[in-house]
């Protein structure tokens, strides 16, 4: 069973979502930039903040920065109407994007530096352009540009440089831009220590950063994983399916989301059904206990 992801206000996350067989379903500048305008529409719905973004033509990478909206409820439903778009765009059946995303939580501010320039320069390692400058679809002409409206770049400037826009803007140009054969990220973290000086500093104390650990509970998506329940299976699910099978995946996935503490009003919202008869199916649970 994977290990529940770790989830607190202020996170940020580094994300990949990848396509189906490494096929390159995103090529189309109207793949791209439908993914964009999700990332936007749902920052409506879900409270968090777009960093960074770079989108690929058989993937695609986000900084990401959550609040109260766990990362696994925001890339489900990302992901969720971005596979839709690709079926019905491509007129295709199966599969668009993997199944399980990748996600790294960013613990300091070298890790978070690194990571940004990484995202920025995948179309330079993959032979695309020579110069970042030339890629139209990622977050960097927010960041030269010192834009802050749908990307947050404050937020990393601010670590760059705090009292000096101007000189933050310079030196991120100077760290994105820097040219030479580095292809990680923990490559990229010496580079960050050697043209800005910035050695690892925790965006939350090492001690905080445990107990997060400690407290963090399974998400829904994750519940949802651990029972081995489709996308498929879970529509069938919020539809009102009274198929034996359905019914008792049902039930496993409430009792299990009660277990971890979510409550009854989530659950609901979660599967389509009203929060009263999540409490009741709880209740008669535990009366047969008893």
């Amino acid at each position: 069973m994977r290990e529940p992801r770790i989830s607190y206000d202020g996170a940020v996350f580094h994300v990949t979502t990848r396509c189906n067989n490494k096929e390159h379903i995103l090529s189309s500048n109207l793949a791209k930039r439908f993914i964009i305008k999700q990332l936007k529409e749902y920052n409506k719905k879900f409270d968090y903040e777009v960093l960074g973004y770079v989108i690929m033509d058989n993937h695609y990478h986000i900084l990401i920065k959550t609040h109260k909206d766990s990362i696994s409820t925001i890339m489900f439903n990302l992901n969720n109407v971005v596979a839709k778009f690709l079926n019905t765009f491509l007129d295709r059946t199966g599969h668009a994007l993997e199944k399980r995303y990748h996600c790294r939580l960013i613990e300091d501010e070298r890790q978070l530096l690194a990571t940004l320039r990484y995202i920025h320069r995948n179309p330079v390692r993959a032979n695309i352009c020579e110069d970042v400058n030339n890629y139209i679809w990622s977050s960097h002409c927010f960041y030269k540009n010192g834009i802050n409206r749908f990307i947050n770049t404050n937020f990393i400037l601010s670590i760059i440089n705090g009292s000096d826009k101007s000189a933050a803007i310079n030196s991120y140009v100077k760290l994105c831009c820097a040219a030479g054969k580095i292809n990680s990220i923990e490559e990229d973290k010496e580079l960050v220590t050697s043209l800005l000086g910035i050695e690892e500093q925790k965006l939350c104390s090492y001690g905080e950063f445990i107990e997060f650990k400690r407290t963090v509970q399974k998400t829904l998506e994750e519940i949802r994983e651990s029972l081995n329940i489709s996308t498929e299976i879970l529509l069938e699910m919020k539809s009102g399916s009274r198929n034996k099978e359905i019914l008792e995946l049902k039930k496993k996935f409430i009792l299990g989301a009660v277990n971890e503490k979510h409550r009854h009003s989530d659950i609901a919202e979660y599967l389509t059904l009203s929060k009263s008869s999540i409490t009741k199916l709880v209740s008669a649970t535990q009366v047969k206990m008893e």
